[in-house]
């Protein structure tokens, strides 16, 4: 009797056990899910950050472009001017994706800049072809 007595209580202990075994391990699995999940979620995190910084940069380079393109109004051309148009407009549908973390005035304000030094720009370039047309009459004569 005091035998089944023992079995019984080394049986309750290998119960006990197992199931302590059990709760560890599926604690485990649940944690290492939620780790997965967290993971997955930084990822995705992160890479919505690289786009937005490959964005900026991209938007960077066009502007500092459009900056080197003004030093040289002197010599441009028609060409050059379309080109500038189109980097200009470019430079403006870009600013658009920035409406989500930039205020939509903010991005106005600087596609009106924008659009107003291609103007200037213009009429600097007529400015220069006309004093060019006059120095070319100046020495002419």
């Amino acid at each position: 009797m005091e035998r089944r007595e023992q079995t019984g209580h080394i049986c309750r202990w290998m119960a006990c056990g197992i199931i302590a075994a059990i709760i560890i391990v599926g604690c485990t699995i649940l944690i290492g899910l939620f780790e997965w999940r967290d993971r997955n979620n930084t990822e995705i995190i992160n890479r919505e950050l690289h786009e937005w910084r490959k964005n900026v940069h991209e938007l960077n380079m066009h502007i500092v472009e459009l900056s080197l393109l003004g030093e040289t109004i002197t010599e441009w051309d028609t060409a050059n001017v379309r080109d500038y148009r189109a980097l200009r407009l470019k430079a403006n549908g870009m600013l658009d994706k920035f409406v989500c973390i930039c205020s939509k005035e903010k991005t106005d304000s600087i596609k009106l800049l924008l659009k107003e030094k291609e103007e200037l720009l213009l009429q600097t370039l007529d400015a220069v072809k006309k004093q060019d047309s006059i120095l070319a009459l100046i020495d002419n004569t």
